[in-house]
């Protein structure tokens, strides 16, 4: 349980939001620069590859969520187990 790597989100989900962005962003440029069937088609895939990578990149480094995930950590070796008497202590 403890020392499981954490899981990381993946490549493709980000390459699918990018190409949902991305494909009809470029058909709009290509109606109005009249592009031809394969200037449009590098455009689409370069302007995807590059969004999701951006995007990739930026969910795996987010400190805000190391920060988080690291408290959960913590907090789970830390915790104490349920009914569990700790004496008090008197001066």
């Amino acid at each position: 349980m403890y020392g499981t790597p954490v899981a990381e989100p993946k490549f493709w989900k980000a390459l699918l939001a990018a190409a949902l962005f991305c494909v009809p962003l470029s058909l709009i440029v290509r109606a109005l620069f009249r592009m031809n069937d394969l200037a449009w088609i590098i455009t689409a895939v370069t302007s995807t590859l590059v969004v999701a990578s951006i995007m990739h990149a930026r969910v795996v480094n987010d400190w805000r969520a190391q920060g988080t995930m690291n408290l959960e950590v913590f907090e789970r070796r830390t915790k104490v187990a349920p009914k569990i008497r700790v004496g008090k202590r008197w001066p």
